[in-house]
């Protein structure tokens, strides 16, 4: 309706497990989807874009997932606008999370007294990266012009200890279940060239992040 500076793009189906189960998802959503915006932006000639990737293309493993965020990339440098892109690596934190990822479903566990279900073994590694981090971050590569910026804390955490902290800190009885690693998925995640500063230790982030749920559970009477 009037003129805009910049657009950010962050929607996306990023359930990696369900991309690889149905491909549709990643290309309608992801694929169709990234081209849309960029057809919007160049309809009303917004002069830069900043798009949302994820750090996963970073590994050798490759999945519609990676596939569709790869894509995305190329497109958005395609389009002769200005660009950013930003590659977060497992946002968690005190929001709802209405895609259920593994922090939300392991806090959602606890709660239950349920399993805590991992995809692989003692030995899985992810970069959690807290909410405020991400945000902080995100709007200083704003500023920048056709950059692309990985972003994660640069020390991987072991699954099993953050599922295990989780079951601390809520005073849970649940236990942890390990199941076969997700093909297509790496196992090893640590970004080791973060371009920014994400200080919130797991420790910190998570408690934050159950105390978000607790009283939430609390005003529900739960």
């Amino acid at each position: 309706m009037e003129h805009a500076d910049i657009l950010y793009h962050l929607a996306s189906f990023c359930k990696i497990r369900d991309c690889i189960k149905n491909p549709a998802m990643a290309f309608e959503h992801n694929v169709r989807g990234t081209y849309s915006v960029m057809q919007f932006c160049a309809k009303h000639k917004i002069p830069k874009i900043m798009f949302t990737s994820s750090t996963r293309v970073l590994y050798p493993e490759k999945n519609p997932y990676t596939a569709s965020k790869l894509y995305g990339e190329e497109l958005v440098k395609s389009y002769g606008m200005e660009y950013v892109i930003v590659r977060p690596s497992t946002v968690y934190g005190p929001f709802d999370d209405l895609t259920k990822r593994v922090t939300h479903q392991f806090i959602m566990a606890a709660l239950k007294n349920e399993d805590l279900i991992i995809f692989g073994d003692r030995t899985k590694v992810l970069d959690f990266t807290y909410i405020d981090d991400f945000i902080n971050a995100f709007m200083q590569a704003s500023t920048t012009t056709n950059r692309t910026f990985n972003i994660g804390t640069g020390h991987g955490q072991n699954l099993t200890d953050v599922a295990q902290l989780i079951i601390n800190i809520i005073g849970s009885k649940s236990q942890i279940v390990y199941r076969p690693p997700e093909k297509l998925q790496p196992q090893h995640v640590v970004i080791d060239n973060t371009d920014f500063q994400c200080p919130t230790s797991v420790e910190t982030g998570m408690t934050k992040t159950i105390e978000f749920w607790l009283n939430k559970n609390e005003k529900k009477g739960l």
